[in-house]
Order: structure tokens, then C-alpha cells, then sequence
């Protein structure tokens, strides 16, 4: 018996012929390369969301001009050494059934379904997504740290989040309001020395906000990364073991 999402994908995949992929390397140029250097997008690095987004689009328009397996892969090393990928796989163009004959394209409904029970298990297995313990474990450490906060004689109210999934891994939130001109440094160096040093794990970013009560124009945020970690262990101490 299938009794979720995942299941369910994995189990319709099966009934899609995964098929023989086929890889055409273009023609040497005038350049005496095989890039193609007809567009930007097709030859530098992305610089942020929006460089994504526009190689994306140009590999959808090809798509739906007669070239239809326009699949691009992007290797992004980080600073500090690991590695990271983006795919790109333009919009479905063949909306196929598994009792259809077999479709010569790769984004096609059977990719949909694949991809779906793939990101799943990665989540599931890759430690992008917490198990039921882990979550109640994790939000019983955001109530300690929110009912500390809620202490304070300049709050109003807070409240602190955490989440570690396939869309937002290992991040912690504090979003609070503050009373009438109240200071928010401390505050929020208060927020972020209590997540530093709880035992919330795996623990990849920080993210404190806060407001004014009575003037919602008036505010900060502050968001530390794994970057900050060394800045954050001078200020706080380090942080308790795993």
C-alpha cells in the first residue's frame, strides 16, 4: 500500500521506460570551439537568481523551437571548497501517459514523475529533511529559546522557527516586536547567541528580525551563514557538540 507522496512518484516512475540517453556534441566553430557563444547565458557564469532564470528561459524558447532536450548543467564550487549543481530542464512539452508509446524527450512526464520520487529520497536520505523525532526535538529547542526571548523586558512578542528541508536547510528564525524605541542590538545579539549556542543541529543559518510595536517602518534583520561561524564563536564561545 502506497501511503504518501514519494511513494506514490516512485511507484508511477516505474511504469516509465527510463530509455537511452543520447548526448550530440556541437560543431567546432568559427572560434575553433564547440561552445556556443550565440548568447551570454550559454557561456557565463550565473551571477545570482536572475542569470538562473534567464539560461533557463533560453533553454525553454529552444525548446519549443525544435530542440527539445536543451538540459543544461551548472558545477557552482563554494569558498570553502564544496560543490554544488544546478540543472536547468526547461517545461514539460509532452504531456505522456505510461501506456503511450515511448517519447524521444526528455522533458516529458516521465521525467516529471522520476524527478518528483528523486528529490523525495534525496531529502529523505540526504539529511534535507528531519524525521518526525527530529522535528518535535528541534521544536521543543525553539520554545526553550522563544520563551527565553519572551522574557525580556523590551519584547512585546517573538517567535523562533526552525526548519531543515529540501527548501530550507538547517535554518533558524527569530522575527520579534520590539516596545516603542526600544534598541534592537541587543536584542538581537541576544536572539543569536541563544540559537548559536543551542542544540539545534544541523545548523547552517541565522536569521533575527525585529520591530518596532508602534512604528512597523522602524526595524533591522541580521542573517549569519556558516561563513560567520568563526566571528560567532570569538563573540559567543563555540558551539556544543553534535
Amino acid at each position: 500500500m502506497v501511503g504518501d507522496v514519494p511513494g506514490a512518484a516512485d511507484l508511477l516512475g516505474e511504469f516509465y521506460d527510463d530509455g537511452t540517453c543520447s548526448v550530440t556534441v556541437p560543431d567546432v566553430n568559427g572560434t575553433g570551439t564547440n561552445i556556443d557563444t550565440s548568447r551570454d547565458e550559454m557561456t557565463t557564469p550565473p551571477q545570482g537568481f536572475g542569470d538562473l532564470i534567464a539560461g533557463l528561459n533560453y533553454r525553454n524558447g529552444e525548446s519549443g523551437a525544435g530542440e527539445p532536450d536543451q538540459i543544461d548543467v551548472r558545477v557552482v564550487t563554494h569558498p570553502d571548497g564544496s560543490t554544488a549543481y544546478v540543472v536547468d530542464i526547461p517545461g514539460t512539452k509532452v504531456m505522456n501517459m505510461p501506456w503511450d508509446s515511448d517519447s524521444p524527450f526528455l522533458n516529458d512526464m516521465g521525467t516529471n514523475v522520476h524527478v518528483l520520487g528523486v528529490l523525495f529520497a534525496v531529502a529523505a536520505c540526504g539529511g534535507l529533511a528531519d524525521s518526525p523525532e527530529e522535528r518535535a526535538e528541534s521544536d521543543a529547542i525553539a520554545t526553550e529559546i522563544q520563551e527565553a526571548l519572551a522574557a525580556r523586558p523590551d519584547v512585546v512578542r517573538v517567535k523562533v522557527g526552525y526548519q531543515n528541508n529540501i527548501s530550507n536547510s538547517a535554518s533558524a528564525s527569530v522575527t520579534a516586536t520590539l516596545k516603542a524605541g526600544a534598541d534592537f542590538d541587543p536584542f538581537l545579539d541576544e536572539a543569536v547567541r541563544l540559537v548559536w549556542l543551542s542544540r539545534l543541529d544541523p545548523l547552517s543559518s541565522i536569521s533575527a528580525a525585529a520591530i518596532d510595536a508602534e512604528d512597523e517602518q522602524r526595524g533591522t534583520t541580521r542573517h549569519l551563514t556558516l561563513d560567520d561561524s568563526a566571528e560567532l564563536e570569538r563573540r559567543y564561545g563555540p558551539r556544543p557538540p553534535s
